[in-house]
């Protein structure tokens, strides 16, 4: 199947380091901090553009090597233009940063994402018509001896293809985020620009890490501050502030900008560097962001069943 890369006009960078991925994929819990005892993870979701009566449904995946593999994933299938990838161990390998005496270890655990990502189920009702979709097809022999051949389901990507909403994600900064919650915060920061500064309250935030329900609130929003600090740190964030009503706080107040989240760096993995001189990019038409927060997080998507 040839794909037709379908996005709204936006600001792209040239550099290999950016991948564009559906926005579902970064603002549901599809990607998450792993914890034990974590199994299965099933999200509902009354509607979605067009769709309806939503399921996402998954084995719970890391924000971190699950998630490489699958922008992994994503990057060769548009860079074949074909649902049916082919590549060698060394490509992924190289792709992770992952050092040669570490490649035996690894691949089993590349083999249990594959595992996982082939458990990635989207069902929903079109016109009245139910869809059934998975991620991964069933992958066939994997031997790091010889050339990986992984499978998309061909009616996947039409299903995002047909969302129209893809953002960039810039594999150099994910690289300098050394946390869970850094990284699902600068994600979630991604997809959400519509204004200069930007609320998202605890409740949403509590949703989008599935925070379980022993973690006291004092704990995770300490998290949350805490990563909110490491990001203006780093310069990925302008600043932020937290809103309290009866001395709790209730949301937080996030500035950011495109040229804030995309720094324009030599080398931004480690961010030690203000005065780096940025990379030459072609630039297009700033991308289309949500409105509101309302819109963006619709209180149907807290009707979550695990």
């Amino acid at each position: 199947m040839k794909i037709k890369k379908t996005t709204k006009q936006r600001k792209t960078f040239t550099a290999e380091n950016f991948i564009s991925v559906p926005k579902s994929f970064l603002v549901t819990p599809f990607f998450n901090s792993v914890r034990a005892g974590d199994s299965y993870n099933i999200l509902k979701i009354p509607k979605y553009f067009q769709y309806k009566d939503l399921e996402f449904k998954s084995e719970m995946l890391s924000i971190f090597n699950d998630f490489d593999i699958f922008l992994f994933i994503v990057k060769e299938t548009v860079r074949q233009k074909n649902n049916e990838i082919e590549f060698y161990f060394d490509d992924l390998a190289k792709f992770l940063g992952i050092e040669a005496n570490h490649k035996d270890t690894y691949f089993k655990r590349y083999c249990e994402t594959i595992s996982k990502l082939e458990q990635v189920q989207v069902v929903f009702y079109l016109n009245e018509v139910r869809h059934n979709l998975r991620f991964l097809l069933s992958s066939p022999e994997q031997d790091k001896t010889k050339k990986l051949k992984l499978t998309v389901d061909k009616r996947y990507l039409a299903f995002f293809d047909g969302i129209n909403e893809l953002y960039d994600v810039s594999r150099l900064v994910l690289k300098g985020l050394k946390s869970d919650y850094q990284r699902i915060l600068y994600l979630l920061y991604v997809t959400n620009r519509a204004n200069k500064e930007n609320h998202f309250s605890v409740d949403i935030l509590k949703f989008r890490f599935q925070i379980p329900e022993s973690m006291a609130d004092r704990k995770f929003i300490f998290n949350v501050r805490k990563a909110n600090k490491a990001l203006k740190d780093k310069g990925l964030i302008e600043d932020f502030s937290e809103v309290q009503k009866g001395g709790k706080t209730v949301s937080f107040k996030v500035k950011y900008s495109y040229d804030t989240l995309y720094p324009k760096k030599t080398d931004i993995s480690g961010f030690e560097s203000k005065n780096a001189k940025p990379e030459k990019e072609e630039e297009k038409e700033d991308q289309s962001t949500v409105e509101d927060e309302e819109e963006f997080f619709d209180d149907s998507y807290l009707n979550n069943n695990q």
